[in-house]
């Protein structure tokens, strides 16, 4: 759905020009639309699946911290009960 809105806005700036303005001056609007969309396009490819191999990807680091301090807080106040969800991250039943 993103992607097919993404062929319709450039054509509604066509569509709008105005005959009045230089092309330079429509070619930059278009351009300017078509980065906007590329970008956000980039940024949701990118954000959809940050934690993978490569450059600029995250790394679960934060996560195993916190995970460490959840553990030893757990042993400090005593609690050692069932957790609240499974392995995977899903309420436990």
């Amino acid at each position: 759905m993103v992607r097919r809105g993404s062929y319709r806005r450039p054509s509604g700036s066509f569509s709008s020009a105005d005959s009045g303005e230089r092309a330079i001056v429509q070619a930059v609007l278009i351009g300017s639309v078509v980065a906007v969309i590329g970008v956000t396009l980039f940024l949701i490819r990118f954000l959809d699946d940050p934690v993978k191999a490569g450059y600029g990807a995250l790394q679960p680091v934060a996560m195993e911290r916190t995970l460490g301090v959840l553990a030893r807080e757990r042993r400090l106040v005593g609690q050692s009960g069932p957790l609240p969800c499974d392995r995977s991250g899903a309420p436990a039943r």
